[in-house]
């Protein structure tokens, strides 16, 4: 294998389109909801609440995982698992306004990926979303144009805007979670004994990024208060519950036009709702 870190073959859409000609055999990437909007369900917020959640519901044989990996069939993909890299929080220069109660106005304006699993929940919560570039981040905060921004797990928190913020709100609304692919264009070049050791060593990898997801968050979260001074406020899992129910009652009917009813409603039965 020969490996290319730090998007040097080019950002995640182009990799993607190249897994799809085949012209690169393997990645771990986002993959692109512009090429099929359900590929943004890694990304619901509030599917999963804590990492024993993530461990049955990101699994490589869960519902999601199945229905990715179905969808990117269709482009001659093979799905091979979800990455966790950590659950993404919120980091701000400021404290929010009523930070525990879902719904209110916060009185922030927060950074916002532009995807509508992101922007949408942040905006039914109360955090005053605005759609900038992850590249313009740290810049948008020095600059005052944002208070703070969802995006970031504890340790990219840490590495990106440590020095900047001044309180880090561990509350899951999102886990962080890229994928492993690899071109069919691939895969068929290898003998069936060779894909089934290929498929089952991705997988494997997938479930062991769970656990180390979580040691990683607890490391970080102690180095953004002991390096940078930040101050971390971890939720409890009553009022992580109480972010989820609102966001699941709230925003999860209008993702449908975007993900489909079908798909929503598998997720809902897949955490008790239906």
């Amino acid at each position: 294998m020969q490996y290319f870190p730090s998007s040097q073959l080019g950002d995640y859409l182009t990799v993607y389109e190249e897994i799809v000609r085949g012209t690169i055999d393997l990645a771990q990437i986002t993959i692109p909801e512009s090429i099929d909007a359900r590929l943004g369900a890694p990304y619901l917020p509030f599917y999963a609440l804590n990492y024993d959640d993530v461990k049955r519901l990101y699994a490589p044989d869960s519902f999601l995982c199945q229905q990715i990996g179905a969808i990117t069939e269709e482009a001659n993909v093979k799905f091979l698992g979800i990455v966790l890299e950590g659950f993404i929080g919120m980091g701000y220069i400021k404290e929010p306004t009523d930070m525990f109660t879902p719904g209110t106005n916060k009185h922030v304006k927060s950074r916002s990926p532009s995807m509508v699993t992101f922007f949408q929940p942040m905006e039914d919560l109360g955090f005053g979303p605005v759609s900038i570039p992850y590249g313009e981040v740290p810049t948008a905060i020095q600059t005052k144009v944002v208070d703070g921004w969802v995006g970031g797990t504890p340790n990219m928190n840490y590495a990106w805007v440590g020095e900047m913020i001044n309180y880090m709100y561990v509350n899951y609304i999102f886990a962080e979670a890229t994928s492993y692919v690899m071109s069919e264009k691939t895969l068929e070049k290898l003998t069936p004994e060779d894909q089934e050791i290929v498929i089952g060593v991705f997988q494997e990898q997938s479930m062991k990024s769970f656990t180390e997801a979580e040691s990683n968050e607890k490391n970080y979260m102690k180095k953004l208060t002991d390096d940078y001074g930040v101050e971390v406020i971890e939720f409890t899992p009553e009022q992580i519950k109480a972010y989820a129910d609102f966001v699941r009652e709230e925003t999860w009917p209008k993702l449908e036009d975007l993900l489909t009813k079908e798909l929503m409603d598998g997720f809902r039965k897949e955490v008790g709702l239906l």
